[in-house]
């Protein structure tokens, strides 16, 4: 199976004439046993972490430092293992499973407790931070008022929801399930515009910024990029052997990254869903974390950053 699938990236290096497998030109240790969960803001600046041992803390990626430590209650270590950072990267979002708590990266403080109505899978917040999208599984996945408490609306899948995405004018939710369907929402409405199906387990989606594009990743699938207008499918990705852990669009939807559960970076053409270059993140112990996934990936300025589960924070060429 190896031997196939680097043949096959091969083929496509020939093809597209890049660089196979470029090394991080930069790395920095964030956590030292590792993180549960991890975002980053749109713009790369801030990175939130959710460390293994040691709770929630925000970062400032421009200067490597640590701007503050979250927990959920004075004088314990919270075991967080969903973040969320809004688009604007005002409002950061921590959750164990059912306990969120959202959170000002202005100051630090927190603006409360709560408690959401199923064990949380995935978590994504409007632009205002007054909204978060859960994943959750009891089968659906529900936009939750997190300034003043309470269910808004719920949308409803047939299994558990695995991961949310929502677009930055707060309209668009993508939703992907255990049902084997990942389903385009009307946020104001509640209504489903588009049910795009596949033949197994949905384990990430991702939405562009202007809620136009979507992409979708299922258990041995390819993963695939949609018009999230229209529900008509665009590009299967030659991500064989690669399951995806997390996924970013940038530069206006025009090119796609995706990070994968085995330490594999790799950045798409969207309008070709060519391959465009790919990064395999170093492992940063002899004995430890050898199948690390990359919790996250953003753009930062010309080049990228990934953070994976081992605790680091990585600089790639773009």
């Amino acid at each position: 199976m190896r031997a196939t699938i680097f043949y096959g990236l091969i083929s496509v290096l020939l093809l597209t004439g890049c660089n196979f497998h470029e090394e991080p030109i930069k790395q920095w240790q964030t956590a030292v046993q590792g993180a549960y969960h991890a975002s980053l803001s749109q713009d790369g600046t801030q990175l939130l972490l959710a460390s293994i041992h040691h709770g929630a803390s925000l970062w400032d990626t421009t200067k490597n430092a640590r701007l503050y430590n979250w927990n959920h209650h004075e004088g314990e270590q919270t075991q967080v293992l969903t973040t969320a950072i809004s688009p604007d990267g005002r409002f950061a979002l921590t959750a164990e499973e059912r306990d969120l708590v959202l959170w000002s990266t202005q100051n630090g403080k927190a603006f409360w407790l709560w408690k959401a109505p199923d064990d949380i899978y995935d978590a994504a917040l409007t632009d205002d931070g007054r909204f978060a999208l859960l994943g959750l599984g009891n089968y659906r996945a529900t936009f939750f008022d997190v300034r003043n408490g309470g269910v808004v609306r719920e949308f409803r899948h047939q299994g558990p929801v695995r991961s949310v995405a929502i677009s930055n004018d707060g309209r668009t939710a993508l939703t992907g399930s255990e049902d084997l369907t990942a389903r385009v929402w009307d946020i104001n409405t509640g209504k489903s515009r588009h049910i795009l199906r596949h033949s197994n387990q949905i384990r990430l989606v991702e939405i562009s910024e202007n809620g136009r594009l979507g992409l979708t990743d299922a258990s041995l699938e390819p993963a695939k990029i949609w018009n999230l207008d229209t529900g008509k499918l665009i590009h299967e990705l030659d991500t064989k052997g690669a399951n995806l852990a997390s996924a970013r669009f940038i530069r206006g939807g025009r090119q796609l990254v995706t990070g994968s559960t085995n330490r594999l970076v790799q950045l798409w053409d969207v309008p070709t869903g060519n391959l465009v270059k790919s990064w395999k993140l170093p492992r940063t112990s002899k004995k430890q974390y050898t199948s690390a996934l990359v919790h996250d990936i953003a753009a930062a300025g010309k080049n990228l950053l990934a953070v994976a589960s081992d605790g680091y924070l990585f600089l790639l060429k773009r």
